[in-house]
């Protein structure tokens, strides 16, 4: 009979072993969105609340990185804040379409298994809602970017409260910023004029909008569907362009199933996004964010503004296809440097808003501050 040794635990390796390191094992973030009350239908004029929880998945490794939430809520809802504990958060307007970036600032590494605090959204539906209303959130962090697996989307009925005329917005409220108000019709809410897809763009940078030459900034590119257009069923016919004037350099971009060309990693540049993805995109749905970074120049002084643009076959509404976001650009100071200033850019460390009032990152906003297209001029 042969006998077989059992190998005692912390055990020198036979003489000649190769012993192998272990493979490390990557965090997995798990997201699961809710909205309170028992039903799901809503009337305009109700107030809407979502609740959003992130886990790091048991059989993951640990997450050491910042973890992060970005939610795009579209047109429909007024009075919106977010907050939770634990949870860093950025607003860019307090009526959609809205982007929400939350950082969390808890305790790390994040444990496998672990439950986040939850995130707790808040609003009120306004008249311009469609008969559906769909809120996307995304998890990721610097090593888990998988929206397939860590996106939530949540969508309640909406209808139109006792009594509501057929218009697309109480009076004198735009139905988005700067998209003009079109008369209201006998029959209802006005919807796209075509039997097509209606995508809307978003852009806004982490740190808010206010920032110095050398600062490291970060910007998000965010397309949805609208909630009550229809279908993309070839989601590889949409693109985005996105012009950024001079004064960024090293500028690199990435994004989930977005395939890039960068005309210049130091602006003027140019960057033609195509999305790869095979999945439909459904009305209320959220592609994967774009992130573009860079470093700010001197030439960024005192405004640097980005325009980007989503193009689609069928597109039912093109007012909101283009967005131009300015940044407002300070000298750097030479006397003495402000560690806090100079990290506003950190993850654990956002301001209150996105953009500026009157340049919020949105379609109408007034173009201020550099030449948005690097084409005109070098």
């Amino acid at each position: 009979m042969t006998s077989t040794e059992t190998p005692v635990a912390g055990s020198p390796a036979a003489p000649g072993t190769v012993t192998a390191s272990p493979t490390p094992v990557s965090p997995a973030l798990d997201i699961t969105q809710s909205h309170l009350g028992t039903s799901d239908t809503f009337s305009s004029g109700d107030p809407l609340s979502f609740v959003v929880n992130v886990s790091n998945n048991a059989a993951a490794g640990p997450e050491t990185l910042p973890i992060t939430l970005f939610d795009l809520i579209p047109v429909g809802l007024t009075n919106i804040t977010a907050n939770g504990p634990q949870w860093q958060v950025s607003v860019s307007n307090t009526t959609s379409p809205v982007a929400i970036l939350a950082t969390y600032t808890g305790a790390y590494p994040v444990a496998p298994g672990t439950v986040l605090s939850p995130l707790t959204i808040s609003g009120t539906l306004t008249s311009a809602v469609g008969p559906a209303f769909t809120n996307t959130v995304l998890a990721s962090s610097p090593d888990y970017q998988n929206p397939a697996h860590s996106a939530s989307y949540v969508t309640v009925t909406v209808t139109p409260a006792p009594g509501t005329p057929g218009v697309t917005g109480a009076p004198g409220a735009p139905i988005a910023s700067g998209a003009p108000v079109e008369p209201a019709g006998p029959t209802g809410p006005t919807g796209p004029t075509e039997n097509g897809p209606n995508l809307q763009i978003v852009k806004s940078s982490l740190g808010g909008d206010h920032f110095r030459v050398g600062d490291n900034v970060t910007f998000f590119v965010a397309v949805s569907n609208v909630s009550d257009s229809v279908s993309v069923d070839d989601p590889s016919t949409i693109s985005v362009e996105d012009v950024i004037p001079i004064g960024l350099n090293n500028i690199h971009v990435e994004g989930k199933n977005w395939h890039f060309k960068v005309s210049d990693h130091d602006s003027p540049s140019v960057i033609d996004a195509n999305f790869t993805g095979s999945a439909p995109l459904m009305p209320g749905q959220t592609l994967p964010v774009i992130t573009i970074t860079g470093r700010l120049t001197s030439d960024a002084v005192p405004t640097l503004t980005d325009t980007a643009t989503v193009d689609v076959e069928n597109d039912s509404n093109t007012d909101n296809n283009t967005v131009m976001y300015t940044i407002f650009v300070k000298k750097q100071h030479h006397h003495h440097q402000n560690n806090n200033h100079n990290n506003h850019n950190n993850h654990f460390n956002s301001h209150s808003a996105f953009g500026a009032a009157g340049a919020a990152g949105y379609p109408g906003m007034p173009l201020t501050g550099s030449d948005p297209d690097p084409r005109l001029r070098r």
